[in-house]
C-alpha cells in the first residue's frame, strides 16, 4: 500500500477534489467536440454507457418498473447518438422519477475514486491521467440524459410527490435535531 501524496496528484483534501471535477468537465467536453464518429464516440463512451444503463435497470426492477430491454449498442437518432437504452414495461409516477435519475447513484463511486486511488498508486502525471479518465467515466455518465429528464417530466404529480415526501422527512429531521 502506497501513501498519498501532496498537492493535486494526491486526492488528498477537497480542493483537490474540486479541481478534479473542473478538469473532468473540460475534459469531457473537448472529448464531445472530437467524437463525430458514431463508433468512435461508443469506443469512448462504452464502459460508462454500461454502467449509466445498469443504474436505470436495477432501479427499474427493484421499483416494479420490470425492465424488458438493456442495450448498450449505439445507434444514431434524429438528435444524435443513442448510446443505451432500458426500455422498462410498467413506468408510473411513483417510480419515473426514481428510475429516471438513478445514474446520479454513480456520483458516490467518483467520491470513491477520489478517496482511494491513490492509496493504491504512486501520485505521478501517469496515474493522474487516469485518475481524471475514471472520473470523466463515472460523473459525465451519472448524470441524466435528457431522455432520462424526458420520463421524469412525462409524470408531473410523481414529481411533485417526491418532492413533498423529500421536504416532509427533510423538515421532520430537521425538527428532530433541534
Amino acid at each position: 500500500m502506497v501513501t498519498s501524496g501532496s498537492g493535486i496528484w494526491s486526492g488528498a483534501n477537497h480542493a483537490d477534489f474540486f479541481i478534479s471535477v473542473v478538469l473532468v468537465v473540460l475534459i469531457g467536453r473537448i472529448k464531445h467536440l472530437h467524437c463525430r464518429s458514431l463508433w468512435s464516440a461508443a469506443l469512448v463512451n462504452f464502459v460508462g454507457v454500461v454502467f449509466h444503463e445498469l443504474a436505470h435497470y436495477v432501479i427499474a426492477l427493484i421499483l416494479g418498473g420490470q425492465p424488458k430491454r438493456f442495450s448498450v449498442w449505439p445507434k444514431r437518432t434524429a438528435e444524435g447518438f443513442l448510446f443505451g437504452q432500458v426500455v422498462c414495461a410498467r413506468i408510473n409516477a411513483f417510480n419515473a422519477l426514481p428510475i429516471g435519475i438513478a445514474p446520479l447513484s454513480l456520483l458516490p463511486l467518483a467520491w470513491l475514486i477520489h478517496r482511494k486511488f491513490y492509496l493504491y498508486l504512486q501520485p505521478t502525471p501517469w496515474n493522474y491521467a487516469v485518475y481524471l479518465f475514471l472520473m470523466v467515466v463515472v460523473i459525465e455518465n451519472a448524470l441524466p440524459s435528457s431522455a432520462d429528464w424526458r420520463l421524469v417530466r412525462q409524470f408531473p404529480v410523481g414529481l411533485f410527490g417526491w418532492i413533498a415526501v423529500l421536504t416532509s422527512g427533510v423538515l421532520a429531521w430537521q425538527r428532530h435535531l433541534l
